[in-house]
């Protein structure tokens, strides 16, 4: 049974990635890591471990809860976890405990913000400091319009 691990912090964006690999053969066992979102530095200031562990538990499941239902489905062996600490390590963890394991990085790729890689020899984006997001761009083009 081929196994596959994905990393996933958008749940309409994993959906859209794993859609494909959905073909008609030997079932899949599926580990599915939730992503969640960090917290702010404020209300992490006011919430014990404990209760940050709790809401990164309970958005994994909620998140996930789809993903898993279309993956079940189809008679798919789903397992879903909550990433903790690097996703690199955590990688290597799941292959030493699994074997041989394919991984999906389905996390949707954000604006001026780079995502961690989930395998030591994932290719990583170059980041280009002079790129300017669109939006200042035309805001920049405006002001000077509005000057003239």
């Amino acid at each position: 049974m081929e196994t596959w691990l994905v990393y996933i912090d958008d749940k309409i964006h994993a959906q859209q990635q794993i859609t494909p690999l959905l073909v008609k053969g030997a079932p899949i066992q599926w580990i599915l890591v939730g992503c969640p979102p960090r917290l702010t530095r404020h209300a992490g200031k006011w919430l014990t471990q404990k209760a940050i562990q709790r809401w990164k538990s309970q958005w994994t499941q909620e998140n996930l809860q789809p993903i898993q239902a279309m993956l079940s489905l189809r008679g798919d062996k789903v397992m879903t976890e909550v990433a903790h600490g690097p996703l690199v390590q955590m990688t290597q963890k799941m292959q030493q405990t699994w074997g041989a394991v394919r991984v999906l990085d389905a996390r949707r790729p954000r604006l001026a913000q780079e995502l961690q890689p989930a395998t030591k020899d994932q290719p990583r984006e170059a980041h280009n400091p002079l790129l300017v997001p669109g939006s200042v761009a035309f805001m920049g083009t405006m002001m000077t319009l509005a000057a003239d």
